[in-house]
């Protein structure tokens, strides 16, 4: 092969931007694929039959352990990309933009709340309407180590809330009657009644 000649008009390079990526010392951003010489690529690692040059599909090319079929640049998937592949001692994190990422497509589902450490969170930060109280499961939260001392009221938007109610298992019981409680605050609207009753305790927050 002398050329090549490939149509990049189905390739959106203005998403990715290459001059600042060094694969093994190549400057993409000089590069003209017209004056690639092949004869310096190893054609026994690539499958050329599975590459069709007018549409430019690396789906099947293997670039030094590098699977690329799974990597959708318009919105990059990294739950399918396995980083102990990747030689990260070339990649300098200093030139990565992390405000390209969009939070709303991270399944946080696969977060492990007991790694997370809660007295770094700054609650009034955290939109309470965005927080779905069904998907929460509490009896993988352990109380004794949330320090509400440090929850402050009037952080808490509660206009979204809908009433609901927590009831705690027998791993929470206490050996102690505790009478109702009722907190009440007319400036931001928040009622909480907590109650037990003979091994068991509830605690119920309305939105005013």
């Amino acid at each position: 092969f002398t050329s090549l000649k490939v149509k990049l008009d189905e390739v959106k390079l203005d998403e990715v931007k290459l001059d600042e990526v060094k694969l093994n010392e190549v400057k993409l951003d000089e590069m003209k694929l017209d004056e690639v010489k092949l004869d310096e690529v190893k054609l026994d690692e690539v499958k050329l039959d599975e590459v069709k040059l007018d549409e430019v599909k690396l789906d099947e090319v293997k670039l030094n352990e590098v699977k690329l079929d799974e990597v959708k640049l318009n919105e990059v998937k990294l739950d399918e990309v396995k980083l102990n592949e990747v030689k990260l001692n070339e990649v300098k994190l200093d030139e990565v933009k992390l405000n390209e990422v969009k939070l709303n497509e991270v399944k946080l589902d696969e977060v492990k709340l007991n790694e997370v450490k809660l007295d770094e969170v700054k609650l009034n930060e955290v939109k309470l309407d965005e927080v779905k109280l069904n998907e929460v499961k509490l009896d993988e939260v352990k109380l004794d180590e949330v320090k509400l001392d440090e929850v402050k009221l009037a952080d808490f938007k509660t206009a979204a809330l809908k009433t609901f109610r927590i009831s705690s298992t027998g791993s929470c019981q206490m050996s102690v009657l505790i009478e109702y409680i009722t907190v009440r605050s007319q400036e931001h609207g928040v009622q909480v009644t907590r109650a037990r009753r003979s091994g068991h305790r509830s605690t119920t927050i309305r939105s005013q």
